[in-house]
């Protein structure tokens, strides 16, 4: 066997321990949080303790909701406004059944022999014409302070580049 072609076969081996091991590293250092059942929500354990100041890392197997208790002071912070779909009473939870359903079962092969005809732009015209559809006027101003309080909430565990 030439040396490069060890050398190669070594660099391959390595490569696929690192694709392998990497994910298992990370993926071991998180807390796996376990869903109940969707009739009952939450999560087990139903408390979660953390320390001010110090990194807590989460894997969540299901939308949930809980409780998670942070102890220990840097300083006084101001208490957190509640989030916004707390304060404009909507309920997680709650069955939101469809307006409209369907006559017929949805057809992927139906809706690709549409999409095919289409332009680029009037594909955009439909993208706009679902999205005004399924909104009103008065919820636009709310949907942008969502999205705002989103994007604040979670723009700090995203890299710099994706900012």
């Amino acid at each position: 066997m030439k040396h490069s072609e060890l050398l190669f076969r070594l660099f391959i081996i390595t490569g696929i321990l690192v694709a392998i091991g990497a994910p298992l590293y990370f993926w071991k250092n998180a807390r796996l949080i376990h869903a109940r059942m969707a009739e009952n929500g939450g999560w087990t354990p139903n408390v979660i303790q953390a320390q001010v100041g110090r990194p807590l890392h989460l894997k969540f197997t299901w939308r949930m909701r809980g409780t998670i208790e942070v102890s220990g002071s840097l300083s006084e912070p101001e208490p957190a406004p509640a989030p916004l779909y707390v304060s404009l009473g909507l309920n997680l939870d709650a069955p939101h059944d469809a307006p409209v359903v369907p006559s017929q079962k949805p057809s992927v092969q139906r809706g690709q022999q549409f999409a095919t005809h289409l332009t680029e732009s009037q594909r955009w015209d439909v993208v706009a014409y679902i999205w005004q559809s399924n909104t009103t006027s008065n919820a636009l101003p709310n949907g942008q302070q969502l999205r705002g309080e989103l994007w604040r909430r979670t723009s700090s565990f995203l890299p710099a580049r994706c900012e």
